[in-house]
């Protein structure tokens, strides 16, 4: 192996958590999440969509940002800071 191989298997082994690929759990929330969600929020398919291409590009922002819009749903009010969890 090269090093150059070298250096870019270690980047890539060096990849953030929140970058790596959604797991069978991160997707059960995501769907869990969206469907609660969706109705409330008159999002059409091209939404969900874009979630899912959120969610491929950041599995913590993206599913952070569902739970937070889901506390403020609960609230019933906007979203504000305190909604953002620290829990991941």
């Amino acid at each position: 192996m090269t090093k150059l191989s070298e250096r870019l298997e270690l980047n890539r082994s060096m990849q953030s958590p929140s970058k790596a690929k959604p797991t069978s759990r991160d997707v059960a929330e995501f769907e869990d999440l969206y469907n609660l969600l969706a109705p409330k929020n008159d999002w059409s398919e091209a939404d969900y969509v874009a979630w899912c291409l959120d969610l491929a590009e950041d599995k913590k922002l993206t599913i952070g940002c569902l739970r937070a819009l889901q506390n403020a749903c609960e609230a019933g009010r906007a979203m504000t800071n305190e909604d953002w969890s620290n829990e991941w």
